[in-house]
């Protein structure tokens, strides 16, 4: 049996590192993932998103929108991903824009199952990338100290069917008010 360098997760509910061997190439298990419809961290709020509804031909660069409730991804991630697995199934793997979040561990436990994020100087701002087996999401990611008026109209744009917005558009005011 091989021994694999350990890696660390972060469990938010209490605070500590959890050690875990590494599984050689986790990007291409094919390991059954499990998550239970509760909130990661132990609060009563309800992550904020609106998704568009599904359509046989997808339209725009968002999928919809989340406002999340702090700059902590990995936090916020625990209420986001088990309101998003009933509809898509298990999450694999988050992308995220590098200067848009604090430091993220590259994997967070979420209902005891490893989530793996990424950060990218590459990737758009104001969005993440969710990704199951058999979906990607693309959310507009509202600022956390946008005013609540102008993030739920960005989130209802966002979540518009048909809407083809660029994220700018979404997150600017023009367009919010027409």
């Amino acid at each position: 049996m091989a021994i694999w360098p350990t890696s660390s997760l972060v469990n938010f509910d209490t605070g500590r590192e959890i050690a875990r061997e590494r599984e050689p190439d986790v990007s291409s298990a094919t390991t059954s993932l499990n998550h239970h419809p509760t909130t990661g961290t132990g609060t009563s709020e309800p992550p904020r998103f609106e998704l568009k509804d599904p359509t046989p031909t997808p339209t725009g660069q968002v999928d919809g929108a989340w406002w999340p409730r702090s700059r902590h991804l990995a936090r916020e991630l625990l209420n986001l991903i088990p309101a998003l697995v009933g509809r898509f199934g298990p999450v694999e793997r988050v992308g995220y824009h590098l200067g848009d979040w604090d430091e993220t561990p590259r994997r967070v436990a979420v209902d005891g199952v490893a989530v793996s994020t990424g950060g990218y100087d590459h990737q758009r701002t104001c969005t993440v990338d969710i990704l199951t087996r058999k979906h990607r999401l693309t959310l507009l990611v509202v600022p956390v100290d946008e005013a609540p008026e102008h993030a739920r109209a960005a989130m209802a744009a966002a979540a518009r069917p048909g809407n083809a917005d660029t994220v700018a558009d979404l997150l600017s005011a023009t367009t919010l008010s027409s």
